[in-house]
């Protein structure tokens, strides 16, 4: 859970402990923090390459795992550009329920590019099926989450969602003609909102 988020629930719940707020209330559905990829300049693990020619995913940028630059902890997700789009989705499709909210929270950083823009991309399936694609969310850029750094939080909630919705994918992916620059993600974070029960008297 972001320090944001933190403080939200700290503020709304003030009666309980601090330490078990996280247990009590939230349940985390997938983090991708990148820490646990331990060979750098090598693929992520739990990302595969997007490979759709009528996208025009095509590149000649080189991906891998960076240990140089990263938003927490370690090590990123990163884009060395060399012009044309790239783009990673999750491996595993991520089960959801329908009947509850989630927040998704990611960050990017970006670096002597002029033209081309990253996003994450969430999309959301009836089955483990390509084929059952119902619909895509592109969580906006959250203006007062920019750090000196040059990080910059990426933020969504989910809720209302259609009925027949089980599965979740996630997807980072850089698109422009800029020639050179790099671009970094990381703390991926798909966190499924508190319920809270309220007893009757």
């Amino acid at each position: 859970m972001s320090r944001w988020w933190r403080a939200i629930l700290s503020f709304l719940f003030p009666a309980l402990c601090p330490a078990l707020l996280p247990a009590l209330l939230w349940a985390q559905v997938q983090r991708f923090d990148f820490e646990g990829d331990q060979e750098v300049d090598r693929e992520p693990e739990h990302w595969a390459k997007i490979v759709e020619p009528s996208q025009q995913y095509y590149s000649y940028t080189r991906t891998g795992i960076s240990d140089q630059v990263s938003h927490l902890g370690q090590r990123s997700l990163h884009f060395s550009v060399l012009r044309g789009n790239i783009g990673y989705e999750t491996r595993d499709y991520l089960k959801i329920d329908p009947d509850r909210s989630y927040v998704f929270e990611g960050w990017i950083k970006m670096a002597g590019l002029t033209h081309s823009q990253a996003s994450f991309v969430l999309r959301l399936f009836e089955k483990e099926d390509p084929s059952s694609l119902v619909g895509e969310f592109s969580p906006p850029f959250t203006p007062a989450k920019e750090e000196p750094g040059g990080w910059k939080q990426y933020a969504l909630m989910l809720n209302n969602i259609k009925s027949t919705v089980r599965f979740i994918k996630i997807r980072c992916l850089l698109k422009g003609g800029d020639i050179a620059g790099d671009c970094w993600f990381d703390e991926i974070v798909l966190v499924e909102q508190p319920r809270i029960m309220m007893e009757s008297g």
